[in-house]
């Protein structure tokens, strides 16, 4: 009893310098860096999905993760999902701008915590993870593949149409169908196009349910590509409870870096909280691209996202959604999520030019940046914040002020390109390469 004693007393001293350490930790951040650190860990729980019944259904995401892998899915038999979401790229493919059929300007966004978003692709015309995968397969310069074959290739296929059945039930009968068909947006003369409209409206409904149920199986994979405990989280659990161990988790100098994020160098007016993003859009100002013609490239942006995700008969709201109204028998709507608000979308001139604030967990590892991938380093990102010496002049008079100049010293720079290293995670979802490679 006497020895139970002594190690309750050595607990509790043990305790009240944990306690007394963790205080003093946190006494030692100005209260507004220290709110926004506290805010942005842990992560928490991937959300449920009501527009998608089968988001976490394991027979789902290992069906999902088979397609994700299949390059029959694209016009020419050589590009999956992989292809620009490769998880040995950090889910991204390193590249500039991405390509598949042909390049399309644009760089690939990296799938980490893909679950958590709000909104999908740089414009946002997507509101669902599952209404996201449904455009690469089918665009002209990505994949080029059409949701007639598809169904064709699910029924010629044992394991892909064993694997669809268990799910989903009995395959359409594809007997008078077109070989390839798909609807092609202002294609009413386009090939593809003029054999979708010689189909009955049942077929084409048919036909359209299979790709959206392939689609929901990769949403399911997909919410899987979660990153892990980053030495930022060690850190901020250490403010919690006083672990030395975890409160050295980060050096001098990315604690300077921290300070600087979330104070002076603004960052964390549009980067806060467990995923370091507002979810929502910004003009961030980068050099234009010129045309053929000389001229500067507008970007629309936002402004085109909108119209696209209100029109989009695979939006949350439209019939192929499993809750339209926004609330589904698992849980509440997806958090943070547009499901549910798209009547409460504005499409103002002030969304031209606007794209989506990425997250920045594993940012060290998913270069080049920005939706054209014109920065190859943190450093050279920050810079552009810092000075804005390469942004073309203000779209509007009345332009929101988040980004303003705050000309940051070279170790200040530093500093914060640290910082945002320590947000990278030691994960790299080897679980979810191909079940055919080791």
């Amino acid at each position: 009893m006497r020895l139970a004693g002594v190690a309750l007393v050595l607990l509790s001293v043990g305790c009240a310098k944990d306690s007394e350490r963790a205080a003093s930790a946190r006494e030692a951040l100005a209260p507004d860096v220290l709110a926004g650190v506290l805010r942005a860990s842990p992560l928490p729980p991937v959300p449920v999905d009501p527009t998608n019944a089968f988001a976490d259904d394991p027979r789902a995401a290992h069906f999902g993760r088979v397609l994700f892998y299949d390059e029959r899915f694209s016009a020419n038999g050589e590009i999956s999902c992989a292809t620009c979401h490769d998880p040995d790229l950090g889910w991204a493919d390193g590249s500039v701008t991405a390509a598949g059929l042909s390049s399309f300007g644009l760089h690939t966004p990296s799938l980490w915590n893909v679950a958590h978003n709000r909104w999908f692709f740089w414009d946002g015309r997507a509101d669902t993870l599952w209404s996201q995968a449904v455009e690469p397969w089918e665009h002209p310069n990505e994949m080029g593949g059409d949701r007639v074959s598809f169904v064709r290739l699910l029924a010629a296929d044992e394991e892909l149409s064993g694997l669809y059945t268990e799910l989903f039930g009995p395959l359409p009968d594809v007997q008078g169908w077109p070989a390839t068909a798909k609807p092609v947006s202002g294609g009413g003369s386009h090939p593809m196009q003029m054999a979708w409209d010689e189909m009955s409206e049942e077929s084409q409904e048919a036909a359209t349910r299979v790709i959206v149920n392939l689609a929901k199986s990769v949403a399911a994979f997909e919410r899987l590509i979660v990153t892990s405990e980053t030495a930022f989280d060690r850190y901020v659990r250490g403010l919690r409870d006083g672990d030395p161990e975890d409160l050295s988790a980060l050096g001098p100098e990315e604690l300077h870096g921290m300070e600087l994020f979330f104070s002076d160098a603004r960052c964390h007016l549009c980067h806060h909280g467990p995923f370091f993003t507002d979810l929502e859009f910004h003009d961030v100002r980068l050099p234009y691209e010129t045309g053929a013609d000389g001229e500067p490239v507008r970007e629309m942006g936002r402004w085109d996202g909108i119209q696209a995700v209100l029109k989009s008969p695979l939006n949350s709201e439209g019939v192929y959604s499993d809750s339209p109204a926004g609330e589904g028998e698992g849980g509440p709507v997806i958090s943070g999520s547009a499901h549910g608000h798209l009547e409460y979308l504005l499409r103002s001139t002030h969304t031209k030019g606007e794209f989506k604030t990425p997250g920045l967990r594993n940012v060290g590892k998913t270069a080049p940046y920005t939706h054209r991938g014109i920065y190859e380093s943190l450093e050279q990102v920050i810079a552009h914040y810092s000075e804005l010496a390469d942004a073309p002049p203000k779209r509007h008079e009345d332009v929101e002020e988040i980004l303003v100049p705050v000309h940051l010293a070279e170790v200040e720079v530093a500093a914060l390109a640290a910082f945002l290293r320590s947000l990278d995670s030691p994960y790299a979802g080897s679980e979810l390469r191909p079940l055919n490679v080791d």
